[in-house]
């Protein structure tokens, strides 16, 4: 088959991988778990076979990186929760991640993972029998890090995704509805709001505000995803000594901060200047979001460990 001339996978039904290596043929590079498929993009893709899934995020940065603790652990966590086991150990995953990054000649982008149960006939039950697959692939950066973002419109959307949204699957529909309903409503990102008018978090990243310079955030529950660029942005917070204040908040609260800003993979520390029809601050990037985002590009270079190609 063609590759689809797009930046999108394009995705073909197979019984076994051996279907996949005859329509893609036996001599193509190959890789652990999977296989290397060249897109249309240049891209290179592992192909997992469909299957319940968790799935994990790393935002390469300074050369090849990524960051094995807290990601490697929330995707441990996921798999857990979701009586999965890794098809490998960590050493062995990121060896095959770097080989998929020096493959597709990534010096700086974001990096996408997840495991599959593993393949079988359609069935609401499952066991210990299935063999889990990984897919994987990376993508160039949404933007570039050194450059001041523009603040970004958010648009406040019902949440009406399942209740263990600490778990970070490929159940995305309600994130995609949300998303969907921001961007017709000519926003950047969802701002989703619980049955009880309260802030839970962006579609696809953290929501932090700023009032009289203390840090709003909502705690971690089952109610929200732990990300990753937020626990880093909270530490770095703490170490400039900000107050941090996690609780719950209505979304007129939220309107009515000094400054607002999102966190997540793809887009770092992205400022907030609009909620709905309200301009936050003067709609511009605060100094404190500023100081925020230059500390977390700093912190990121520092932590996330350089491997050679």
């Amino acid at each position: 088959p063609v590759p689809s001339p797009s930046n999108r996978l394009t995705i073909y039904m197979v019984g076994t991988r051996d279907d996949l290596r005859e329509i893609y043929g036996a001599g193509r590079r190959s890789a652990v778990g999977g296989f290397y498929i060249p897109r249309a993009n240049g891209s290179v893709t592992f192909v997992p076979n469909i299957g319940i899934s968790a799935r994990d995020g790393s935002r390469g940065r300074t050369g090849t990186r990524y960051r094995r603790s807290n990601g490697g652990d929330r995707l441990d966590s996921s798999l857990a929760k979701l009586n999965m086991r890794s098809p490998m150990g960590r050493d062995a995953m990121l060896a095959a991640l770097m080989r998929l990054i020096a493959e597709n000649q990534q010096n700086e982008g974001f990096l996408y993972l997840h495991i599959t149960r593993g393949e079988g006939d359609r069935n609401y039950l499952y066991d210990d029998s299935y063999t889990p697959n990984i897919f994987a692939f990376t993508q160039t950066e949404k933007f570039t890090a050194d450059a001041p973002p523009k603040p970004v419109s958010l648009a406040s959307v019902p949440d009406i995704r399942w209740a263990r949204r600490d778990i970070k699957t490929t159940n995305l529909l309600g994130q995609v509805m949300a998303k969907q309903a921001a961007h017709d409503a000519g926003a950047y990102e969802a701002l989703m709001i619980d049955g009880d008018g309260f802030v839970t978090e962006a579609g696809s990243s953290s929501f932090f505000f700023i009032k009289d310079n203390i840090i709003y955030v909502r705690p971690v529950s089952n109610e929200i995803l732990h990300g990753i660029t937020r626990q880093t942005m909270l530490r770095v917070a703490a170490a400039h000594q900000l107050r941090i204040v996690e609780t719950i908040y209505t979304l007129d609260q939220a309107k009515q901060a000094d400054e607002a800003f999102i966190t997540a993979a793809s887009i770092y520390v992205m400022p907030v200047g609009q909620i709905d029809d309200v301009q936050i601050g003067d709609g511009q990037t605060g100094a404190i979001t500023a100081t925020l985002r230059a500390a977390y590009l700093d912190t990121a270079r520092a932590e996330f460990p350089s491997l050679e190609k």
